[in-house]
């Protein structure tokens, strides 16, 4: 394991996986933005959570709950976004006591069986103290209820490669792109033709060990 900075400046924690998969590039999230509400002793919880792909879409929700929610007097949240393989999980107490907001929304988002999934619980101060035990039971309760209430979908990760070919070959690619189920995203006609697309990362190196045989080589964009 390592540490590395993130969204905030707060640690977080970067977990490899041990061993490869056939399905690592396929996941389990929700669907849309689900939204649950709670009152304990006067102080109103707003659990909001979505989809997120990466860290950048994860500091969007972010903003956009806090316009959504501008006086509330705490942003707690704890996202798990899995890449092909590694895991991120990372939880923020947001000025509540600490573990007692962030560590109980990432433990219901673990043991939730989805992935690429962010939740966000805004609090607004009531004016009575709830203690460690009552937040964790608050901000755990209403993560619970959020990911209840959502639609889940499957989702497939891509990667999006680009192939600069010659006119002679590019019938031959043509042919092997549409067998991997490639999905074209452009085509640029020039001395050459610079061909960008997207594939299941499972299916990359295939492809690539493919390309090797016609002396091709597709890059990362």
């Amino acid at each position: 394991m390592r540490q590395s900075e993130l969204i905030g400046g707060e640690p977080f924690t970067c977990f490899p996986f041990v061993k490869a998969s056939k399905m690592l590039d396929q996941y389990e999230t929700i669907d849309g933005i689900i939204e649950s509400k709670l009152v304990v002793k006067k102080s109103r919880f707003i659990g909001l959570a979505t989809s997120t792909r990466n860290l950048e879409s994860v500091e969007e929700f972010l903003g956009f709950v806090r316009m959504q929610c501008p006086s509330a007097t705490h942003y707690c949240y704890a996202y798990k976004i899995k890449l092909v393989n590694q895991l991120f999980e990372y939880a923020d107490d947001a000025g509540e006591p600490r573990n007692s907001a962030g560590p109980p929304i990432l433990s219901v988002l673990k043991n939730s069986g989805l992935s690429n999934i962010t939740c966000i619980v805004v609090r607004y101060y009531g004016g009575t103290k709830l203690g460690v035990g009552g937040l964790i039971r608050a901000y755990s309760e209403c993560t619970r209820n959020c990911l209840s209430t959502a639609s889940r979908k499957t989702e497939i990760l891509c990667s999006e490669l680009q192939i600069q070919v010659g006119y002679s070959q590019v019938g031959t690619l043509f042919k092997l792109l549409d067998r991997f189920n490639a999905e074209l995203m452009d085509v640029n006609y020039n001395k050459d033709i610079n061909i960008k697309f997207k594939m299941r990362q499972q299916k990359v190196q295939h492809f690539q060990r493919q390309l090797n045989i016609i002396n091709l080589v597709a890059e990362e964009m």
